[in-house]
């Protein structure tokens, strides 16, 4: 998994919060930003621990008793994103959350992915063509993050238009 896309989710994470801080003046339009502040910190936090579940799973050279975390980090993962597509977003907030949705189902895809390839690889299946597979995770992946940040961008210009 790419540096670059752990750096993305930080810098997820930093557009998000300050979406949530803005101030707004309804009651529901601040629990959906909590809520979604909320899921996009639990996604970022279970990325960064299947980033290094994954780099422990590969320091040790496919080990199998290293292959748990990966794989439990995957789902933990899966359900952050679960949490992020399925918010419920109020009036204004629906092109916005329309957007986060997009990016999580995504992203969800891309942990299939990494799932199905992650599951069974050692030492000895693993080749140019399962490195193809994992950077086609990659790839969704950053297509999520691109669909989640502009659903945060569009956030950020509602609250400027208020």
């Amino acid at each position: 998994m790419p540096k670059s896309l752990k750096t993305g989710m930080v810098f997820l994470l930093a557009v998000c919060v300050l979406f949530s801080l803005t101030g707004c003046a309804d009651k529901k339009e601040q629990e959906y930003k909590t809520n979604m502040t909320a899921a996009i910190a639990d996604i970022s936090s279970n990325y960064t621990a299947f980033a290094e579940a994954v780099e422990a799973y590969f320091e040790d050279r496919l080990a199998v008793e290293r292959r748990a975390p990966v794989l439990d980090a995957l789902t933990a993962l899966t359900d952050a994103y679960g949490k992020l597509e399925t918010l419920e977003a109020p009036g204004d907030y629906q092109e916005v959350q329309k957007l986060l949705s997009e990016g999580a189902a995504l992203a969800k895809e891309a942990v299939s992915i990494y799932r199905e390839e992650l599951e069974g690889l050692t030492e000895e299946n693993f080749n140019e063509a399962a490195l193809e597979r994992i950077q086609a995770g990659d790839q969704k992946i950053q297509e999520a993050y691109e669909k989640i940040l502009a659903g945060a961008s569009k956030g950020q210009e509602i609250d400027g238009m208020k």
